[in-house]
């Protein structure tokens, strides 16, 4: 019987045996440490912040397209609310846009969504990663 030290603790243990003082469980197809969380939930919920966050993200929209590049710009507020969510694990956003009605496609706009992905989104993650909030707590 060879012996040696337990990686863990530091004590003396048989070679032969591969979890000697009980430090391990046994996963599926893995071993983890007792300490370590066995469930994904409890790691995000450990990463959560405050429950919710409210951020305004002024916008560009054209307001009138009269062709050949010309237009008039106006700008626009969109409102994004970002709140912990238990059921998903993570934060949930969503967004408005008050003035959405003023916003005609047929001058070249996209919708809330359009001016979210294009102008918003950017912005947002900046602000979220400054609160220490990444990307792996985003609910999708």
């Amino acid at each position: 019987m060879a012996s040696e030290s337990c990686p863990v603790c530091g004590e003396e243990a048989d070679a032969d045996v591969l979890d000697p003082h009980g430090h391990f469980t046994a996963g599926d197809d893995d071993l983890r440490l007792e300490s370590e969380s066995d469930d994904e939930e409890d790691d995000l919920q450990s990463l959560k912040q405050d429950e919710n966050y409210s951020f305004t993200y002024s916008f560009e929209y054209i307001a009138k397209n009269y062709g050949d590049g010309k237009y008039d710009i106006h700008t626009a507020d969109m409102f994004v609310q970002v709140d912990w969510s238990d059921a998903q694990a993570g934060y949930v956003i969503s967004y408005d846009v008050p003035d959405i009605a003023k916003i005609d496609p047929e001058q070249g706009n996209s919708g809330a969504e359009g001016f979210y992905e294009s102008s918003v989104y950017d912005r947002l993650m900046s602000d979220l990663e400054s609160l220490d909030i990444g990307p792996q707590i985003i609910a999708t």
